[in-house]
């Protein structure tokens, strides 16, 4: 008899554990995480030519999305100490993105040495795989992360996704 209710004492237990890690995971997947992200001029200048150019074919703008500037911040930095540019990761990054933003598709742009976003935004222009990006109908949100190198030249990481 102590056997049996040792037993059922247990599965009491089990169960009310089992229901706390439960309730927590419902509390943390419920959470509002605020990303917060201070952009220079620089890069919301990239933002809205690149804006400006899709009103002009009659597309769109895509809405800034802290998060995806997230994502970017640490490719431009990898870039700056590799001291070249990179697709690198990109992979990993896409996954982030899909789970942290839902995103059903992904597409990134980098480049360096611009001094001016106009000059940025024409070299992708010129590149039929960074225009296809920029001009992604399928596309809905962008984030973006310029960082200098010590001499003073821009790597840039744009990436796009597509989130409804």
């Amino acid at each position: 008899m102590a056997y049996l209710l040792k037993r059922i004492f247990f599965i009491i237990f089990l169960c009310g554990t089992i229901m706390a890690c439960e309730k927590e995971e419902l509390t943390v997947e419920s959470e509002v995480i605020v990303i917060e992200k201070e952009y220079i001029t620089f890069e919301l200048e990239i933002v809205n030519l690149v804006n400006k150019h899709r009103n002009d074919l009659g597309l769109s703008n895509l809405k800034l999305l802290n998060i995806i500037s997230k994502e970017a911040e640490p490719h431009s930095i990898y870039m700056i100490e590799k001291g070249s540019l990179s697709h690198d990761n990109l992979d990993k990054r896409t996954i982030n993105l899909m789970n942290i933003t839902s995103a059903l598709s992904v597409g990134e742009n980098v480049a360096y040495g611009y001094q001016n976003p106009e000059n940025v935004l024409k070299g992708w222009l010129n590149s039929e795989s960074h225009r296809k990006n920029i001009e992604g109908k399928y596309y809905t949100h962008i984030g973006i992360s310029a960082k200098k190198n010590n001499i003073g030249s821009y790597y840039i990481t744009q990436i796009f996704i597509e989130k409804y």
